[in-house]
């Protein structure tokens, strides 16, 4: 009977034991459920639930290494990870992971599909600076990275009421605030918003500025020209064509130029946005040594009118056409070799456009010395746009150039050529095959709107996981240039540099 009882009571205890045990990994476990990925664009929200209070992570990457994982930064029963950044039409794995305690549960393995970019970000808001503090006004000048409606919120106090819009068009990158109404010799704090098309806000940390007294800055003084150019016939700013017009206040203002052949009559109207200090604008298709009358008119900050010269005209002449000269290899039989008098590059001017010629061996394939190069202004080169599109004589590819850094990429068919929104069948220009081979092949590209690089390598483009990586790899940022969508899809897709 003894013996009997004493089984009895070591089952029991055996049996509690036991089923104390089984019942401790029970409570450590933890049940994961109501997972859900919301994928936007190239970015992925993912949300679940526990039963404990747990800290979520989720390993995520392009194959079952996961290599990457984000994790919470506290423990909680509903779970929210949110991962910005990824490659843009990409197949992804992942699994959800949940700390509690020592243990670790996670899924099986999932997958989810990117989309193209998607804008989620507030635009940024750069450049700020003070065009004119005055008395009784303050004009702040600002840009933002993306269009956006912009606003200052402003006051003497933290509270900040006032509020006024940048006087531009309702979305812009380039924005400007005149605050009226201000107080002498007083500090103001202000802080200023921004808003995209796609509703992304923005804001900056918050500034302050004090105005002057009455005696440093009287704002309704009146305006005066304190500079202008050109005013003579050997002006550098002065082309056969073209003149560059230029000038600089005692304070901003609006300003309308109106020029013409006849100084009785200035038929020609330009106006210029924004208030401004200092200004300038390029004159185009003028005649070649003619005398040309101009007057400019203005409205200053505190909306005050004034012409320039009060009475009479401001004049110039432009300068002769130069010669021009037959050469082997152009697209056309005439086109024009000039050099501004300070640069030491030399230029082909051929359809309103300019061409630099990189190198000497260049220029001798055109059949010409530096004696055939003509002298111009640096204002006529200024304002030409580049020619980027070119062609050899005996080949019928198309290269489009990036004439600023020195590359070349060829354009395989003609709907890749109009999928680039400039180009214009009449814009290419033929040059020669020295000239052509001066640009480098271009090796790191970039599709429009997707913030992935790649590296183009015998018709196949590599996707690099970072720039990081790519600078690992010995490559430089600065050599990137972005194509279109439909000339990136040409190419076979490769795998991941990482």
């Amino acid at each position: 009977m003894y013996k009997t009882i004493k089984t009895i009571y070591i089952f029991i205890i055996f049996s509690l034991v036991f089923s104390g045990l089984f019942y401790s990994e029970q409570v450590q476990a933890v049940d994961i459920s109501s997972v859900d990925v919301e994928v936007t664009g190239n970015k992925a929200v993912f949300t679940w639930q526990t039963d404990r209070m747990s800290v979520g992570c989720v390993k995520y990457g392009l194959s079952f290494e996961y290599e990457n994982m984000i994790c919470e930064v506290g423990a909680g029963y509903d779970h929210y990870v949110s991962v910005k950044g990824l490659l843009p039409n990409t197949v992804y794995h992942y699994k959800i992971v949940s700390k509690y305690g020592n243990e670790v549960d996670e899924t099986f393995d999932g997958v989810f599909q990117t989309g193209t970019v998607f804008d989620e970000d507030g635009p940024r808001i750069l450049d700020i600076r003070y065009e004119y503090v005055g008395s009784n006004f303050v004009l702040i000048k600002f840009r933002t990275d993306e269009p956006a409606r912009a606003f200052i919120r402003y006051g003497t106090d933290g509270r900040m009421y006032s509020k006024n819009y940048s006087s531009y068009s309702r979305f812009t990158k380039n924005h400007e605030v005149i605050l009226k109404r201000l107080k002498p010799d007083t500090t103001y704090l202000y802080k200023i918003q921004a808003v995209d098309r796609s509703r992304n806000r923005s804001e900056t940390e918050i500034f302050r500025f004090t105005t002057k007294s009455q005696e440093e800055a009287d704002d309704y003084a009146p305006l005066k020209i304190v500079s202008i150019t050109p005013l003579s016939y050997k002006d550098d700013q002065i082309g056969y064509n073209d003149a560059l017009i230029s000038w600089a206040l005692n304070k901003p203002a609006q300003a309308t130029i109106r020029f013409g052949t006849n100084s009785l009559r200035l038929s020609e109207k330009i106006s210029i946005p924004g208030y401004n200090l200092q200004s300038e604008i390029r004159l185009r298709n003028l005649k070649p040594e003619q005398i040309y009358y101009y007057t400019l008119e203005m409205r200053d900050i505190t909306g005050k009118r004034i012409r320039f010269p009060k009475s009479g005209y401001f004049s110039f002449k432009t300068l002769s056409r130069a010669k021009k000269k037959i050469v082997k290899g152009a697209s056309i039989s005439r086109v024009r070799f000039v050099k501004s008098l300070h640069s030491p590059y030399v230029y082909m001017l051929v359809n309103g456009k300019k061409h630099r010629l990189r190198t000497a061996e260049v220029m001798a394939s055109y059949g010409i010395t530096i004696k055939d190069v003509d002298i111009v202004s640096a204002a006529e080169l200024k304002y030409l746009d580049d020619v980027r599109l070119v062609k050899t004589p005996n080949s019928p590819t198309v290269y489009l150039l990036y004439p600023e850094r020195g590359f070349k990429i060829p354009i395989p068919n003609p709907d890749i050529f109009e999928s680039y929104p400039k180009n214009r069948w009449q814009d290419i220009v033929v040059i020669t095959k020295e000239d052509l081979d001066s640009f480098t092949s271009a090796y790191l590209v970039k599709p429009e709107g997707v913030p992935v690089i790649y590296l183009l390598k015998d018709g196949i483009v590599y996707p690099f996981y970072t720039e990081e990586v790519l600078k690992y790899e010995g490559y430089n940022p600065d050599d990137v240039v972005e194509i279109s969508q439909k000339h990136f899809e040409f190419f076979t897709q490769g795998p991941l540099i990482r």
